[in-house]
């Protein structure tokens, strides 16, 4: 009779001890995906930038494939003309 008491002890804290750690290793997992799914969101905006990016520099790309495009661009930022132009600079007026 004493063995089975000690042996239904026994298998008590056997059972005890396998659920938590089961448990632990539950609340482990659980931990581990929050932080997966919080990577997850952060590459997924990223990637969203990045194809918003991509998107405007292929666009920068296409306009500026056009000669017509390119000139306009390069005499508008370096102000360059073509020898048989004029180029006049306005300066706007002080404002008293």
């Amino acid at each position: 009779m004493c063995i089975i008491k000690r042996m239904k002890y026994f298998l008590l804290v056997f059972f005890i001890l396998v659920l938590a750690v089961v448990g632990l290793q539950a609340y482990n997992l659980f931990i581990q995906r929050r932080d997966y799914v919080d990577e997850l969101m952060v590459l997924m905006d990223e990637a969203k930038r990045l194809e918003t990016e991509n998107q405007l520099l292929s666009d920068d790309l296409e306009y500026y494939q056009d000669d017509e495009n390119l000139l306009k661009e390069v005499k508008a930022r370096f102000n360059y003309k073509d020898p048989s132009e004029e180029l006049l600079i306005l300066v706007p007026a002080l404002e008293e």
